[in-house]
């Protein structure tokens, strides 16, 4: 195999990782906002923000390395693929979300919110997720929850 072939091949597996991976975390990003929101909004009103904070760790709490340079994304990729893709239309999911829970929280109803800082809160825990993740690639359960109170008790 020739020097140009053997430099496609390795382009195409890079790109098909780092195209895998970005997928897979835009996949969660609905899920991740939702569970947020209800750890803000409803905490301990329905008895389930431990269960919100574990489903929040869930749904994101590990990035692969990227194939042939075998290191994680950095921030400034995964800001990329998780804040400048949501960003401008986090305000609009935010509202959809909102009526999601209140469709499914049958006992508790959701009227009063302030989208601005809902999009703040939300904002600061995927800054803060990109850092992690591109750090160490991964986050524990102990580093979501305790970033979730920290954020609820800055912003409530």
């Amino acid at each position: 195999m020739g020097i140009y072939n053997r430099i496609k091949t390795y382009l195409i597996e890079m790109f098909d990782s780092i195209a895998h991976i970005r997928q897979n975390i835009q996949n969660h990003l609905d899920q991740i906002i939702n569970n947020l929101l209800k750890c803000y909004l409803i905490q301990n009103e329905t008895n389930n923000l431990n269960h919100w904070k574990q489903e929040t760790y869930s749904q994101l709490s590990s990035v692969p390395k990227i194939n042939r340079i075998n290191k994680y994304p950095s921030k400034k990729q995964l800001r990329k693929w998780i804040i400048e893709y949501i960003d401008d239309v986090l305000d609009d999911r935010i509202d959809r979300e909102i009526d999601n829970i209140n469709y499914a929280e049958k006992n508790y109803y959701i009227n009063r919110y302030d989208v601005e800082i809902l999009h703040v809160y939300i904002i600061e825990y995927l800054d803060w997720l990109c850092l992690m993740l591109s750090d160490k690639g991964q986050v524990t359960t102990r580093q979501v929850h305790s970033k979730i109170d920290e954020l609820i008790g800055k912003y409530k």
